[in-house]
């Protein structure tokens, strides 16, 4: 076997990337990209923040207001291009962390060149939300900016650095920015059809008799392997956001000329008559949910003449809505308030957290369609769970009638209803607290937690999540929390003692029972509904659609039809499912109890000289030393009072204390100190592990002691995906994405660094599908909200090599490059 292996690793200091922007007004046409010339149309004076994305979609960790030395966020242009970027003095006073974009003019009053740009310097690498926002000088003036551009909807716009990043985004074709986003005035455009103003279209009333007006709906898809599209003939899914109408002259070639606002039922009415013409109404919203949309009108109408409805516009959301809600079990069945919704990836890392409101509504409306499954779960800290209800949306036409008349379609096509039940204690996946959740566009799927406060003589027992905890920032690890990003550990050992007293009056600790954190994969969800059969053996002819299915036939097989698999073709699906990391204790009386975990080979329990904020890889890419550049080591032996006081003693859960063995805190941390110098948080004090947590059990209550675990070397972190192919739609019924892009088969995929360095390849299977492990980081001391800097890695998809012959040791082109 092989013995030796190399290990290529990146010189430093590393080298910090750059980030470009560019904000500027959309309307010539407005569609959200730089048309024509909208590139010298730069907007000066707006705000750019930025977000930390975790490196992942879902809820953000917070705003970055510093750079990867410490320094606040700002424009480089000003001290790059002073000429063509003035305006210092504005940059240095707004908050901290919040860029402004260079001005329209030069100081001499002359035309910018720099107009609405922005460069970020010294940036860490990452994944960065994007917000733009028009300054409050703007706002102040009474000027309206309405947001055009999104990457895949919300005002956040996704951008990508890798170490090193150039001033340009390259992902395929010529280079641009970074983030664009574009942004329009509505007075701006409808001056240009205001009878008589200035350069107006309609110099006089007679000269623009035309009366546009419509509706904006939801456009809604069928299950696989139909392909009808149907209009909702409601707003009701997309009501969450105001939709916005452009009107693009010249069939969508030239400026727009006129902006309404739906009104709440998606109605609209042009507020200015236009010139008789071919023209493109532009639909998209507020909160840029929707997938910007077009549709083509000539007034006057041959029928309806100049005064012309265009009837309904179906339109599509960028996301999956789900409906979480809280409801007491009683007749009345009125809303509970404050019970936490909670939406996490597979592996225990959360999505999205939302707090039901006054009417127990705690729905996402931006969940992101991931072709993969959630997990939903609703807390029971107050509140026993007495039943679920879930309803899934079967696609096709939508409910004419009834609760979800205009929304969803209560039933797949083979027939089944959508709407279910599910009742705690009948052996299911999660004991009907958590609930695996698969959703697409435009699509609504609904869950409803009934709920009744806890009998007395009962309580909901003991539960918490055994977790990987990669970012270890608390002086006292009693008090760590899990964050957006931690996951949680799968097959972990957890158990369940019971507090005693001795006669001598010591305490005692009795076994009561032993369990393990829950497995998505050990636990995989079953029973899935929609799928229509295969055909007949010998059906000759036409196949119907809305009977069968040749995805059965060719790719699934009949064993398989209820299988709960990842992806389009099982459609939108609630099924019992278990997130990694969670464990419960259930059926036990109120008490003292003790909570021990037992870590698995290769983890170890956190404890205070388990750190990892304090240091971090050297940066290189600015002459001026850092902030807090002249400090050395600050972190000594924490103030006891100061310990006490970071305790929030009015939490309504509190934070089990660590009831481990005592062990004598060493005088550096554990990683690398022996190299940093950095001194232990409690050098030499004896402090109880935290591999075991008392915890009180109440009646009528629900207690919870989370434990948190680490590698010393961080854990790979994980990849999934398609490789599609843009200008191609797959037509074949039998693919697993049929009705989307095509998927591109056994291509070569390479995972390079950020010096082009190759660190994996892998290859799509016959459906394009790849999936893989690539190093993840160790950074965790950056300055941002979450303090790391994910590894940002190049993918190249079909790509040619060389690599290596197992052969003749050559390097060699890949042979399953599709040239």
């Amino acid at each position: 076997g092989q013995k030796a292996v190399t290990i290529t690793v990146p010189k430093e200091p590393l080298p910090v990337a750059q980030l470009s922007i560019f904000v500027f007004e959309d309307d010539g046409p407005t569609n959200g990209d730089i048309d024509g010339n909208e590139s010298s149309k730069g907007l000066g004076g707006f705000q750019v923040i930025l977000n930390d994305a975790v490196g992942r979609a879902g809820q953000v960790a917070g705003q970055i207001t510093y750079d990867a030395f410490g320094f606040p966020l700002t424009n480089a242009l000003f001290t790059l291009s002073p000429k063509d970027c003035p305006g210092s003095a504005a940059q240095a006073a707004l908050p901290t962390g919040v860029v402004l974009t260079c001005p329209e003019k030069r100081a001499d009053g002359t035309a910018s060149p720099l107009a609405g740009h922005a460069v970020i310097q010294n940036m860490m690498q990452g994944r960065f939300d994007v917000l733009v926002n028009p300054s409050a000088a703007r706002e102040g003036k009474g000027e309206t900016w309405l947001q055009t551009s999104t990457l895949e909807g919300t005002h956040a716009n996704d951008a990508f650095t890798k170490l090193g990043e150039p001033r340009y985004f390259q992902e395929f074709g010529p280079p641009g920015f970074h983030a664009f986003v574009g942004f329009v005035n509505p007075d701006h455009l409808n001056a240009r059809t205001t009878v008589g103003a200035p350069s107006s279209l309609c110099p006089t009333a007679a000269a623009c008799p035309n009366q546009i007006s419509g509706r904006v709906t939801n456009l809604h898809m069928s299950r696989p392997s139909q392909t009808k599209l149907y209009d909702s003939n409601s707003n009701a899914v997309l009501s969450a956001s105001v939709c916005y109408v452009g009107l693009n002259s010249q069939n969508g070639t030239g400026s727009d000329v006129g902006f309404a606002y739906c009104n709440p039922d998606g109605t609209f009415t042009l507020p200015n008559k236009v010139p008789d013409g071919t023209y493109q109404l532009v639909i998209w919203d507020q909160w840029l949910d929707q997938i910007i949309s077009y549709k083509t009108i000539t007034v006057p109408d041959a029928v309806q003449g100049h005064t012309y409805n265009v009837g309904n516009i179906p339109v599509f959301s960028w996301f999956t809505n789900i409906g979480m809600n809280a409801i007491l079990d009683t007749p009345a069945q009125t809303g509970i308030s404050n019970i936490p919704m909670t939406v996490r990836y597979r592996d225990g890392t959360i999505s999205n957290i939302s707090l039901t409101d006054s009417s127990g509504n705690g729905g996402i409306n931006e969940l992101f369609p991931l072709f993969n499954w959630y997990v939903v779960e609703s807390d029971m800290t107050r509140f026993t769970t007495s039943r679920v209800e879930t309803t899934t949306d079967g696609g096709g036409a939508v409910d004419a009638t009834g609760t979800y008349a205009g929304i969803l379609t209560t039933k797949y096509p083979t027939g089944e209803s959508t709407l279910d039940t599910w009742l705690p204690g009948q052996g299911l996946v999660g004991d009907a607290q958590s609930f695996g959740a698969q959703g697409f566009i435009s699509q609504t799927n609904v869950i409803n937690w009934y709920k009744r406060p806890y009998n007395v003589g009962e309580n909901g027992g003991i539960t918490g999540m055994v977790m990987y905890t990669s970012t270890r920032g608390l002086d006292n690890p009693r008090l760590l929390k899990q964050l957006l990003w931690m996951p949680g550990v799968p097959r972990v050992t957890v158990n369940l003692y019971r507090e005693g007293t001795a006669p001598d009056g010591s305490t005692t600790l009795e076994f009561v029972k032993s369990t393990q954190s829950s497995s998505w994969d050990d636990n995989l969800p079953t029973g899935c509904k929609g799928q229509l059969p295969a055909p007949p053996a010998g059906l000759t002819g036409p196949l119907d659609t809305t009977k069968y299915d040749p995805f059965v036939s060719y790719t699934l097989g009949q064993a398989n039809v209820t299988r709960c698999y990842d992806g389009f073709h099982n459609w939108n699906q609630f099924k019992p499912a278990v997130y990694d990391g969670r464990y419960r204790f259930t059926g036990i009386a109120p008490g003292k109890y003790v909570v021990e975990v037992v870590p698995p080979a290769g983890y170890e329990i956190v404890k205070e000289e388990d750190k990892n904020v304090l240091i971090g890889d050297a940066f290189v890419g600015t002459a001026t030393p850092p902030q807090f550049g002249a400090l050395s080591n600050i972190f000594i032996l924490p103030d006891q009072a100061t310990i006490n006081a970071a305790a929030n003693n009015n939490a309504p859960v509190s934070q089990p204390p660590c009831v481990g063995d005592l062990h004598r805190v060493p005088d550096l941390l554990s990683l690398y100190g022996d190299v940093s110098g950095q001194v232990a948080p409690f050098a030499g004090a004896d402090r109880p592990l935290c591999n075991r947590k008392e915890v009180t059990l109440k009646d009528q209550a629900q207690a919870v002691a989370d434990f948190h675990l680490f590698t010393p070397a961080p854990i790979a972190s994980k990849f999934t995906g398609m490789v599609l192919d843009d200008a191609s739609s797959e037509f074949n019924a039998a693919a697993p994405d049929f009705g989307e892009k095509f998927a591109v088969p056994f291509v070569p995929v390479s995972i390079k660094d950020f010096n082009g360095v190759e660190i994996s390849r892998t290859y799509t299977d016959q459906w394009g599908i790849m999936n893989g492990m690539v190093p993840s980081t160790w950074e965790a001391n950056i300055a941002n909200p979450s303090g790391f800097s994910p590894n940002m890695l190049t993918t190249c998809m079909n790509d040619p090599g060389p690599i290596t012959d197992p052969v003749t040791g050559k390097l060699v082109t890949d042979p399953h490059y599709n040239p």
